[in-house]
């Protein structure tokens, strides 16, 4: 099962999305230099986006019962992960977070488009933002 670091929607009134927030406050939050925002495929509106909520990815898991869990999105948590390919003091925060809010543990985690790694073999660096 793939889950977010923040969830998303589709633009527009697309129902409930607990917790949404905006672009740019991931943007700030995270430490990237240029602005981050994601657009629908079909119409190109901005997708809407959120913190993390447990409560939906534990309802989920119940539904779905995956073998594995792959976290996506991790350097949106903190850009410097994407350019280590390894998990930062605030991102490893983060990702021990959400494990004890599923009560399960994170698989792979996902630094950007073309970075995934085991989770295991992910070392944290001492770097924090």
């Amino acid at each position: 099962m793939v889950i977010r670091a923040f969830p998303i929607r589709v633009a527009g009134n697309s129902g409930p999305l607990p917790r949404e927030i905006d672009w740019q406050t991931i943007t700030r939050e995270s430490g990237y230099l240029d602005q981050l925002i994601e657009y629908t495929t079909v119409t190109g509106n901005v997708r809407r986006v959120a913190r993390f909520d447990p409560v939906i990815v534990r309802t989920s898991i119940e539904a779905n019962v995956p073998t594995r869990i792959v976290l996506n999105h991790v350097d949106y948590v903190d850009a410097s992960c994407r350019e280590t390919g390894r998990l930062t003091v605030k991102a490893a925060r983060f990702v021990e977070q959400i494990e004890r809010e599923l009560d399960t543990s994170i698989d792979y985690l996902g630094f950007g488009p073309a970075s995934m790694a085991p989770h295991q073999a992910v070392r944290t660096t001492v770097k924090s933002a």
